[in-house]
C-alpha cells in the first residue's frame, strides 16, 4: 500500500485499502450486540448478560484484551456447549464457531431476499 498522509480523501484511503487486501463482500454483514458481545442482534435487543466489562480474550474482569495474560476462551462458544479446545480464540470473528454459524445464516437469508 502506498503511504498516504493525512490530506488523503476518503476514496484514496479506501483505493488503497481495496488494493492491498480487497473489496469488502458487503453481503456479509452481522449484526453484533455492544452489550453481550453476541451476534445477531443490537443492544437495545438485548436480554443477555452485560459483558462489557469483561476481557474479550480470556472473559475475565478487572483488565482489558490488550493486559490479558490468559489463553484465549470464547465465552460464546463455551455457552454453545463447545469443548474447551474449540473456545480456544478471542470472541468473535476469527475462530469462533458460532460466529461463523450466524454468518452462514446472514448470507443464507441474504441469498433467498
Amino acid at each position: 500500500m502506498r503511504n498516504m498522509d493525512s490530506k488523503a480523501t476518503e476514496e484514496e484511503v479506501r483505493t488503497a485499502i481495496e488494493g492491498a487486501l480487497g473489496k469488502p463482500d458487503n453481503g456479509r454483514r452481522v449484526v453484533r450486540c455492544h452489550k453481550c458481545l453476541g451476534f445477531g442482534h443490537r443492544r437495545d435487543q438485548c436480554n443477555g448478560a452485560d459483558r462489557l466489562t469483561l476481557c474479550y480474550k480470556c472473559r475475565g474482569p478487572d483488565h482489558r484484551m490488550a493486559e490479558c495474560q490468559m489463553e484465549p476462551s470464547c465465552f460464546l462458544c463455551k455457552e454453545d456447549g463447545m469443548s474447551k479446545e474449540d473456545c480456544k480464540h478471542v470472541v468473535g470473528p476469527g475462530g469462533c464457531i458460532v460466529f461463523k454459524r450466524v454468518l452462514d445464516r446472514a448470507k443464507k437469508k441474504k441469498r433467498r431476499a
